[in-house]
């Protein structure tokens, strides 16, 4: 039995994990490369579509495509604790109060 001193060369070591290394990393920049290429791809495509906006002086009708939801905010908050109900349902009602103004703003 030898102990190995720092410095000294694994007699078993062929180096084929640095092959495998080598290998693995060429795959990855492959990867990375070709991905990029397709997001560069996807934002030329997106920069010549943002140009066509609603021109609400040509365009005679638009389209919201917002979710519409019919429900209130009492029916989405319902705990257990009582007073944890009653301050949510303030709070909740002030931020929905402050989108609104903001809207009309």
């Amino acid at each position: 039995y030898q102990r190995r001193v720092r410095g000294d060369l694994d007699p078993f070591q062929d180096g084929s994990d640095k092959l495998a290394v080598d290998i693995q990393f060429g795959k990855l920049k492959e990867f990375v490369e070709a991905f990029s290429k397709q997001l560069r791809e996807i934002e030329e495509a997106l920069d010549e579509s943002l140009s066509e906006g609603w021109d609400p002086h040509n365009d005679p009708i638009g389209l919201n495509f917002e979710p519409y939801e019919q429900t209130t905010i009492l029916d989405l908050i319902k705990t257990i604790n009582p007073i944890f109900n009653k301050v949510t349902i303030v709070f909740s009602s002030l931020c929905d109060e402050i989108v609104l103004l903001q809207k009309k703003a």
